[in-house]
């Protein structure tokens, strides 16, 4: 029961941290996409 209110305590302090996070992650799918097709676009020379 501990370890299920540690973990849950852990996934509260993260929530309260989500603005940021949730902007961090938001944008990393975009970078790899753009990293992807620069990738493709300098293979392709």
């Amino acid at each position: 029961m501990s370890e299920q209110t540690l973990v849950s305590k852990a996934f509260q302090i993260f929530m309260a941290d989500t603005p940021q996070h949730a902007q961090a992650w938001g944008a990393m799918p975009q970078a790899l996409v753009n990293a992807s097709a620069l990738e493709s676009l300098l293979g392709a020379r």
